[in-house]
């Protein structure tokens, strides 16, 4: 059977997805790593899930709908254990120190990588530019 690929959520989906992370994961303490969340039946029947056959895909789909809950005004969080629904404003400010921290790290990655690959290829580093992305 062909698996199905992960797509934009379907609002009903993420509302569910916010009333069950608030619901069961309220709070840092009690955050739910993507493997516990993707094998959790309620949550992959009332997400649909079950209909992809791979975790890769599960997961991917899991990251769509936190991207589509904190696009409509939803804050979910991730941490070191794994996603929530914040249950303070220190937990919110952590998340967001996180997340400024990764971007950091990975705009100097994409900076060296860049330079690599120009002496790699002998190429002026100007010649490699990057098309931009919409983020929607």
């Amino acid at each position: 059977m062909k698996s199905t690929r992960p797509k934009r959520p379907d609002t009903h989906h993420v509302i569910f997805f916010v009333w069950y992370l608030q619901k069961n994961a309220n709070g840092k303490d009690n955050a739910k790593t993507a493997a516990v969340l993707i094998r959790d039946p309620q949550f992959l029947r009332q997400l649909e899930l079950h209909r992809y056959k791979r975790e890769e895909d599960r997961k991917r789909q899991l990251r769509n709908l936190i991207n589509a809950a904190n696009h409509r005004g939803d804050p979910i969080c991730t941490g070191n254990t794994g996603y929530f629904y914040p249950a303070t404003p220190a937990e919110s400010l952590e998340c967001l120190g996180r997340l400024a921290s990764e971007e950091i790290d990975i705009s100097k990655r994409r900076r060296s990588l860049h330079k690599a690959i120009a002496k790699h290829f002998r190429i002026v580093p100007r010649a490699l530019t990057l098309p931009l992305f919409s983020m929607e």
